[in-house]
């Protein structure tokens, strides 16, 4: 039988990578095979982290292995300066990192202001390397509203080549960088509109619907500001409840492919907390099935091949060429489907 210390590199790393993805704890013990396999160990598992920057411990190992980090999530965000002081200190120097993935939560201490500022100043001082971004703050809900970082993530356009976010409110400014004849890398897109748009002061502009959202985007395609796109997914759960289905309400989301002009509807229906933090849902497939779910299934059927993918101890990672393709199903208006998968 072939020892793992038989096989070359290339083939320990693939191995490895798979551990890690799956157990991140089984990688872990991996590290005290021998000097060898440490040495690879050591680089695989500094690849993918997640962040909490209130932690000092995470933070400091973090600060030390900057040099192998190829992702990066953040989550947690108080009024703790210091952390935040070392964090942008460092993120220059993280020049192998290509995906950024902040799921933002506000503790009793943090405000809303404090919360934006700090992401802010992240985005800001982030390595010309990185390429895609997520920023998911559902968990926020209704504290969210009124934040505008609209200006902020459109910055970034031009040079991504992933996108997603999960926004309360989404204006112009998000695609203010592409100007002109100005053009991004772009290749996947989703953007998710939770809440009905109802226009705010305190978001600095007028929020824009998720119809309105799909034309700017249509626009900027035809005109050749997006010359690598393949899928802008633009994800609407703004619309009124449909049905009351006992005691649980039922909605409905509408799934566009700006790239394609084809739509996709979905019905969920909402069975409340589980355990904490879990919420259970009854969901309807294209063909009329009913299965049950927690968030992520719903995210995953929404977004199909554009989801992101979260590896076992927290890190998001985005949807890569070397997955196994997982289709994408569409309905256009007449009511035909078609099945489209993400290279």
């Amino acid at each position: 039988m072939t020892s793992l210390l038989d096989l070359p590199d290339e083939l320990l790393v693939s191995i490895l990578e798979h551990v890690r993805a799956q157990d991140f704890a089984g990688a872990l013990n991996v590290l005290i095979v021998n000097k060898r396999i440490y040495r690879i160990a050591h680089e695989i598992i500094r690849r993918h982290v997640h962040l909490n920057p209130n932690r000092p411990a995470p933070l400091s190992q973090f600060v030390r292995d900057i040099s192998y980090v190829r992702s990066l999530t953040l989550t947690r965000f108080t009024n703790h300066k210091d952390p935040l002081k070392i964090l942008l200190r460092t993120l220059p120097s993280a020049t192998r990192l290509t995906s950024l993935s902040l799921v933002p939560w506000m503790e009793k201490r943090s405000t809303r202001r404090h919360t934006a500022s700090a992401i802010a100043q992240i985005i800001q001082v982030m390595p010309s390397t990185l390429t895609n971004f997520e920023m998911d703050s559902a968990e926020f809900g209704g504290p969210w509203r009124g934040v505008h970082m609209c200006s902020h993530i459109g910055r970034l356009i031009p040079r991504l080549r992933v996108l997603r976010v999960n926004l309360d409110g989404i204006c112009a400014e998000f695609l203010h960088g592409l100007q002109g004849n100005a053009t991004s890398q772009l290749r996947v897109a989703v953007t998710r509109f939770n809440e009905p748009q109802i226009p705010s002061a305190n978001m600095g502009c007028g929020t824009l619907e998720a119809s309105e959202f799909a034309v700017l985007v249509r626009q900027l395609l035809e005109r050749g500001n997006f010359p690598s796109l393949e899928h802008f997914l633009i994800v609407d759960q703004s619309q009124p409840l449909a049905v009351l289905r006992g005691l649980n309400w039922s909605h409905h989301f509408r799934v566009r492919d700006v790239c394609t002009d084809k739509d996709s509807f979905h019905k969920y229906s909402d069975h409340g907390v589980f355990a904490p933090g879990e919420r259970r849902y009854s969901i309807e497939g294209l063909g009329g099935e009913t299965t049950t779910g927690s968030t992520d299934d719903l995210v995953k059927l929404t977004e199909g091949s554009a989801s992101w993918i979260t590896l076992s101890n927290g890190s998001r990672i985005p949807p890569s060429n070397g997955e196994k393709e997982r289709p994408i199903l569409i309905i256009s208006g007449s009511g035909s489907a078609t099945a489209c998968t993400t290279p």
